[in-house]
């Protein structure tokens, strides 16, 4: 695995420092993550260019809120095939480094429906 991108000529601009990516990649190479699971290749993965977020939903009709908990991951790359795979960033030891506060975000109040009347 390589620390750098090679998919990030593709994007404007980068998220994740040199050194950030550096250490990420560190972490990845400590976890043996060979080969690709899809393709089968060896040493094709690379570090995404920054984390994406995947937001719980709230149990209340599935109704999606903003400023809820979530899980933030770093994405890892097959620069062959593509396949993307995604490491919560604290699970991986990668989260303080990249400033994540490891605690549950407060979710607004979700008001329940209103009751329907038939009449």
């Amino acid at each position: 695995m390589n620390g750098t991108n090679v998919l990030s000529e593709w994007y404007d601009a980068e998220v994740f420092t040199p050194e950030q990516k550096q250490k990420i990649a560190a972490a990845f190479v400590a976890k043996n993550l060979n080969p690709c699971p899809s393709c089968g290749k060896l040493g094709t993965w690379t570090v995404g260019d920054g984390l994406v977020i995947f937001p719980f939903v709230t149990s209340v009709g599935l109704r999606f809120v903003q400023g809820g908990q979530s899980y933030p991951c770093v994405p890892l790359l097959c620069s062959y095939c593509g396949n993307t795979m995604f490491h919560n960033a604290f699970t991986l030891g990668v989260g303080v480094l990249l400033g994540l506060i490891p605690t549950p975000a407060t979710m607004p109040p979700i008001p329940e429906p209103e009751p329907q009347t038939h009449g």
